[in-house]
Formats: structure tokens, C-alpha cells, sequence
């Protein structure tokens, strides 16, 4: 993959995301960087895992950034979030609804939570009946 988008994007990519939490996209996006480029890590991946790159990447003045949960602050974010689920503008809810990839009732929050570990959901609700 690396060796295809550098000759697509001979300078290397001024922005790059990385969506899915994969360890080797993380890397390949990294090493496939323009000079003062950025790479976005929006995907959550298992625990543990460590993004390993030689430092003389960075010195060009490329730079890693986190964006975990749209860098919103979660108090202010979650409720906006929610207003806009409720006004269903531009089918927010059936973006949103398409998301969710699965459902847990409260009795199930282990097995959500051993799920959310393991890197096999990408966004789970817990369901009070």
C-alpha cells in the first residue's frame, strides 16, 4: 500500500486519517507523509497498541494528532449530539443509527466491554429496557 500512494502522491500526503484503529495504517499513513504533514488518528484501536516510527519522520515537521471523540468535550458534545438525534435534521439519526454495530442490554456490559477491548465493535449501545 505504502509503495502505491507514493507513487499516486509522489510529494506524500499533506493530511492524513486513519480511521479504523489499525496499526499498520497508522504506520504506512505516517511514512507516506509530505513534508509538515499530519496525521489524524480518529480510529480507536485495541489496547496495547503502540505506533513505532523513526523519529527523523517527524523532524520535517510531520506531526501525529489524536481525535478522540471529535476533540469535543464530552459534556458540551454528547448533549448536542443528542439534540440533533432528536430533530433527525438530514437524517442525523439514520447516519447515526447506521453506526451502531451493536447492542447490549445492561446484564450484557461485560461482554460489551470484552468486545470494545478485543477491537471487534466500532460502536456498541448499551439498551435499558
Amino acid at each position: 500500500m505504502e509503495q502505491y500512494l507514493l507513487e499516486r502522491f509522489p510529494g506524500g500526503l499533506e493530511y492524513a486519517f486513519e480511521c479504523v484503529g489499525s496499526e499498520q495504517i497508522m504506520s504506512t499513513a505516517l511514512k507516506i507523509l509530505a513534508p509538515n504533514g499530519r496525521l489524524a488518528l480518529v480510529g480507536a484501536p485495541p489496547a496495547g497498541t503502540e505506533l513505532r516510527y523513526p523519529v527523523e519522520l517527524l523532524l520535517p515537521g510531520r506531526s501525529v494528532v489524536g481525535g478522540f471523540l471529535g476533540c469535543v468535550d464530552p459534556e458540551v458534545g454528547f448533549g448536542e449530539l443528542v439534540k440533533m438525534y432528536g430533530k433527525n435534521e438530514g437524517d442525523f439519526r439514520a447516519l447515526v443509527d447506521a453506526a451502531v454495530t451493536h447492542r447490549f442490554r445492561l446484564e450484557q456490559i461485560n461482554e460489551a466491554f470484552g468486545l470494545l477491548k478485543s477491537g471487534g465493535c466500532i460502536r456498541s449501545l448499551i439498551v435499558f429496557d
